[in-house]
Formats: C-alpha cells, sequence, structure tokens
C-alpha cells in the first residue's frame, strides 16, 4: 500500500504544480496583454474622412503602351468614393513625346481617378530644359495633355525673367501661351 500512497502523493503534487503554472502564465499573459491608458491615448487612430490612407504613393499613368506621366506622394488619402486622391509632397514627371521631361514639384494636390487629371498647389514648381516655372496653383488635364494656371506665374531661367497673369503649356504640341499682363526680360535664341 506504501507504493499506492505515494504514487497517489506524487499524481497530487504534479496536479498542484501544473494548476500554478497554468495559473501564473494566465496572470502573466492578462498583465502584459492589458493596455495602460497612456498608450491606448497615444495610439488611438487620426480621425480622417479618408476611405483609404497610404504612405509612398507611385502612380504611371499610360496611353497605348507609352508612360504620359508618373506620380511620386509622401502620403496619399482617397476620398469620394475612390474618384479623388488627395496628395501630399508630390512629385510629377512628364514625358514629352519628343523624348524630354518636364519635371512638376508640390506641397499637396489631388488626383481625379476617373479622369487622370491633376490640381498640385503650395511651392509649386514646374522645370523644363532651363526654365523654372513657379506658382501658387498649376492644373493639368489628361486627356488634352495640357498644364496651365489662372493665377500669376514666373518663369526663369539664367539668362531670362517672365512674369505673366496665366499661362497654357501644351505637352503634344511642346507650346506654351501667357495670357494677361506680360513683363520680363529675355536673352538667348527663341521663336516668336
Amino acid at each position: 500500500m506504501t507504493y499506492i500512497s505515494v504514487s497517489r502523493k506524487l499524481r497530487v503534487a504534479l496536479i498542484v504544480v501544473m494548476i500554478t503554472i497554468v495559473g501564473g502564465v494566465t496572470a502573466i499573459f492578462l498583465t502584459y496583454r492589458a493596455p495602460e491608458s497612456t498608450e491606448e491615448a497615444e495610439i488611438a487612430p487620426v480621425e480622417s474622412k479618408a476611405d483609404i490612407s497610404i504612405g509612398k504613393v507611385h502612380h504611371v499613368s499610360t496611353k497605348d503602351g507609352v508612360v504620359q506621366w508618373s506620380l511620386d506622394a509622401k502620403s496619399a488619402e482617397v476620398v469620394e468614393k475612390g474618384q479623388k486622391v488627395i496628395l501630399q509632397d508630390i512629385a510629377v514627371i512628364f514625358y514629352m513625346q519628343d523624348g524630354q521631361k518636364a519635371y512638376l514639384t508640390a506641397d499637396k494636390g489631388f488626383l481625379r481617378a476617373s479622369t487622370n487629371d491633376i490640381d498640385v498647389m503650395g511651392n509649386v514648381m514646374l522645370r523644363y530644359q532651363n526654365f523654372t516655372l513657379e506658382t501658387d496653383l498649376l492644373r493639368y488635364r489628361h486627356n488634352k495633355r495640357l498644364v496651365f494656371t489662372q493665377e500669376p506665374v514666373l518663369i526663369s531661367d539664367d539668362r531670362s525673367h517672365l512674369m505673366a497673369d496665366s499661362l497654357y503649356f501644351d505637352l503634344k504640341s511642346n507650346t506654351t501661351h501667357f495670357n494677361g499682363n506680360i513683363e520680363g526680360f529675355l536673352s538667348g535664341k527663341f521663336k516668336l
């Protein structure tokens, strides 16, 4: 009978040890699982009306297998049920038919998903060849391949300086039209 009582005592001791281990593991799990109140405040979700928010966006627009433009942005928020994309810290490269490129940068703007039209604002700069265009607002209409603004523009290079009330830059024909009050000085060879 001593064999049975030792065996029974050993079983009871093992059961007590197992219950203690399971209880300890459960207590540790529950303690570390529950967030502290200060952590909850730090990771609370930011209120946004965006359907989707994305960081570091890259988008390429092609037509008949030819790249028309590419866009990079630090962040994007998709709103209006996917029809409008609000962009921050934007860089766009427009590809011309003659192989040249125009580089656009701006603080913010938006892309219309259905038309691929782009509007940008805030520190807008468009660099093409050796010219730099600066304005507050610039619009791109994809179907017409037209960049334009109704805001004052400043276009300059190392030797020329031109200001105008508005501008239309046709990417298909590679021509620029200025409207309104135009002033400045030009140096170099130009076709007029």
